[in-house]
């Protein structure tokens, strides 16, 4: 945290061995490998193992599990139909909408006073956080452990990465 609030550019280690070095907002944006991605943010990027789709632009998703992730179509083009990867995306670009395909069960809602953490459980398992600001909650909605929720993903964050070395896939 420390680093992120007071460094003009961060290094990442792991292992004695460097990761990315780069403005603070570059790494949180932009991180080279699973490693950074999870490193850095709380709650960490939800990192799932997903197999690419390209479903013809637009229909570009990652399957991860039982669901199916939209992806933006110029990272879809980034990767081959079918290929094994680690789809990445924060806490905050995933939103509880009862109107998405995408379902869960909420697992644990951690309330902070100014935010909410749901961790939500797919059919197979599959855990993802999410991270809502108060004033995007719906206020006369309590949400229960084992309630059944929409996820929706704000397709534009997604972060792809090879599962093969854990290295960014894109820009």
């Amino acid at each position: 945290v420390e680093a992120m609030t007071m460094g003009h550019r961060i290094a990442i280690m792991e292992g004695g061995v460097l990761q990315q070095v780069a403005a603070p907002d570059e790494v949180y944006a932009r991180p080279a490998n699973t490693f950074v991605a999870g490193f850095i943010g709380n709650p960490p990027m939800n990192l799932l193992d997903g197999e690419a789709r390209a479903g013809g632009g637009a229909g570009a998703t990652v399957t991860v599990g039982d669901l199916a992730v939209p992806i933006a179509a110029e990272l879809a083009e980034r990767v081959g139909d079918d290929a094994e990867v680690v789809l990445g995306i924060r806490p905050e670009h995933v939103h509880l909408d009862d109107a998405s395909p995408l379902r869960a069960e909420v697992a644990v809602v951690e309330e902070l006073g100014h935010e909410r953490h749901v961790v939500c459980r797919s059919d197979d398992g599959t855990l993802v956080t999410v991270r809502e600001a108060v004033d995007d909650t719906r206020p006369d909605r309590e949400l229960a452990v084992g309630e059944a929720v929409g996820l929706a993903v704000d397709a534009g964050a997604v972060h792809l990465f090879r599962r093969a070395d854990g290295e960014r896939i894109g820009p």
